[in-house]
Order: structure tokens, then C-alpha cells, then sequence
């Protein structure tokens, strides 16, 4: 059952973090405001043209480059928790001046979340309330389908 998704049908990408850091940015800021805390996402995404100065870039700098990304900034801080996807730790907490992230604005950022991972984060936050499972991972399948 290795490479499985818990039975929801598809193969895992590899590492099952992969193109999850939108969701998993709004699960933290979820989690956060839970606590009291304010959290707010950052995006950022690298310009098309490479000969852009570097000063231009946005996203997360991975050791092959920018990278399109979102995480959340809170009380001073970064938080990623999907960046082993560019073969980083996968939890980051570092000081929000790191250089490793630079949030875009307009065109260099990612747009507002759309509806389905505001979805599939309400699924996954409803059974972690509940204490409940597969009947809500199920639904969290049919809303993370493109």
C-alpha cells in the first residue's frame, strides 16, 4: 500500500507534501487563530523571464532556485511546513526576514485561495474536531479534485 493515498484512489507524490503548501499554509493559520494568534499567508512567485535581477525574485529560494510557494507569517516568524517539497526540513520556523522567502504582490504573488482548499482544509479541520475519519478523508478526495 506504500505510494497509496489511504485508500482515496491515487498514487502519493513524492514527498506527500508536494503541491499541498497553499491547504497546509491555511491549516497553520487555522491552527493559529485557534491559539489566539494571528497568521497570514504569504505567496510568491518567481518572475517568467530569467534574466530578472534577483532582487526580483519571489517565492522560496531553493537550492535550484526560486520557487512558487505559500506559508504563513506569524508574531515576527515564518512558518512552512511544506518546503521539503524543495528539498528543504519540511517544518521551517525561522525569523520573517529569512532570505530563503520573499512574498510577492500583485502578479508575484499567488491569488487568493479558491474554494477547494478552503474546502478540503474545513474537511480535515471538521474530523480533527470530531475525532472522526475516513467518511470526511472521503470528501476530502472529491474536493481537492481538479
Amino acid at each position: 500500500m506504500a505510494g497509496m493515498a489511504c485508500g482515496l484512489g491515487g498514487p502519493l507524490p513524492s514527498p506527500p507534501s508536494r503541491y499541498t503548501c497553499v491547504r497546509s499554509s491555511l491549516f497553520v493559520v487555522r491552527l493559529l487563530a485557534e491559539q489566539g494568534i494571528v497568521g497570514v499567508l504569504r505567496s510568491g512567485i518567481p518572475p517568467a523571464d530569467e534574466r530578472e535581477p534577483a532582487s526580483a525574485s519571489f517565492g522560496f529560494r531553493a537550492v535550484g532556485g526560486w520557487e512558487s510557494h505559500t506559508w504563513v507569517e506569524a508574531c515576527g516568524f515564518i512558518i512552512d511546513i511544506t518546503a521539503d517539497q524543495f528539498g528543504d526540513a519540511p517544518v521551517i520556523v525561522v525569523p520573517a526576514h529569512d532570505r530563503r522567502y520573499a512574498a510577492g504582490k500583485g502578479p508575484t504573488a499567488l491569488p487568493a485561495p479558491e474554494p477547494k482548499p478552503v474546502e478540503a482544509v474545513d474537511i480535515v479541520w471538521q474530523a480533527r474536531a470530531c475525532g472522526t475519519g475516513r467518511e470526511h478523508f472521503a470528501s476530502l478526495s472529491r474536493a481537492t479534485d481538479s
